[in-house]
C-alpha cells in the first residue's frame, strides 16, 4: 500500500514497486516514500497511451517538457520520454 512501511525481502519489495531500505532497517511510517510516479504518464490519466505521446510532443515544442528535471527542455527530455514510453518503469500502467 502506498506510503506504508513493512519488513519484507528485497525481492518482494522491488516486485511490489517499493523502495528497499536495507536489511534490519527500522521501519517508520513517516519515512516511507510515496509510490513511484510514472513520468511517461504525461497527462496523469493513470495509464500510458498514445495521448501521453501527443501531449508530451505539444509540451516539448512549447518548451515545457522537462521530464528529467534538469530545468531545461532539450532533446534529452525527448529521448528520456521515449525510453519511458516504450519501456515503462515500475509504477507505470
Amino acid at each position: 500500500i502506498a506510503g506504508e512501511c513493512s519488513i519484507t525481502t528485497q525481492v518482494a519489495c522491488l516486485s511490489a514497486s517499493g523502495t528497499y531500505s536495507g536489511d534490519n532497517v527500522a521501519c517508520s511510517p513517516g519515512l516511507c516514500p510515496a509510490p513511484p510516479v510514472c513520468p511517461c504518464d504525461w497527462n496523469m490519466s493513470s495509464e500510458v497511451n498514445s495521448q501521453d505521446f501527443f501531449d508530451f510532443l505539444a509540451a516539448f515544442f512549447a518548451g515545457s517538457a522537462d521530464i528529467n528535471g534538469d530545468d531545461a527542455t532539450t532533446s534529452q527530455d525527448f529521448f528520456d520520454f521515449l525510453a519511458c514510453f516504450f519501456t515503462p518503469p515500475p509504477g507505470c500502467l
